[in-house]
């Protein structure tokens, strides 16, 4: 497959000299966003594709389905990747950073709401090979500010699959 032509993206192209590795950015709520797909056998299928396409046409879509999420696992895990992502940075930061991204230079008073203005969605990972998750949506709170991202993991039927912390 060398074309393939989405709504809302337009033509993408998959040479095959790429050790299945393809990437390409979109603009979304202000932001440069990195698209990149991961494909085990190096060339890249309709079906595959097709695996994966609905991150990419309905991005925003699942934009609001992985911020549910986080609010979800922040109120129901104590010890969650969400509340570790913002405690780590509470602490981290100073209290000019603080009130840059949170809005408040108190730590202790910080929740997930400003966790959720404070991040942007950074890339989406695809991997249409995957038995587990196809799709990674990543977020940061600035990538100058920070190396830590906060990984949703999407199954191919739009579910949520994990949440993390990575770097």
């Amino acid at each position: 497959m060398a074309q393939i032509t989405l709504p809302v993206v337009g033509t993408l192209d998959f040479p095959p000299a790429t050790d299945g590795y393809w990437e390409f950015e979109l603009e979304m709520a202000g932001h440069s966003v990195g698209f990149d797909f991961n494909v085990e056998d190096g060339e890249m299928s309709e079906s595959m594709l097709d695996k994966v396409k609905s991150f990419i046409v309905d991005a925003v879509r699942f934009d609001s389905t992985a911020r549910a999420a986080i609010r979800t696992e922040f109120t129901d895990d104590p010890e969650g990747s969400s509340r570790l992502y913002l405690s780590h940075h509470a602490d981290e930061f100073s209290d000019e950073e603080r009130e840059k991204y949170f809005g408040s230079t108190d730590a202790e008073s910080l929740g997930v709401d400003q966790l959720l203005n404070a991040i942007h969605l950074k890339r989406i990972g695809l991997y249409p090979n995957s038995d587990d998750y196809v799709a990674v949506f990543d977020y940061t709170i600035d990538e100058d500010a920070t190396d830590y991202v906060l990984a949703i993991e999407f199954k191919d039927s739009g579910e949520v699959f994990g949440i993390s912390m990575d770097s």
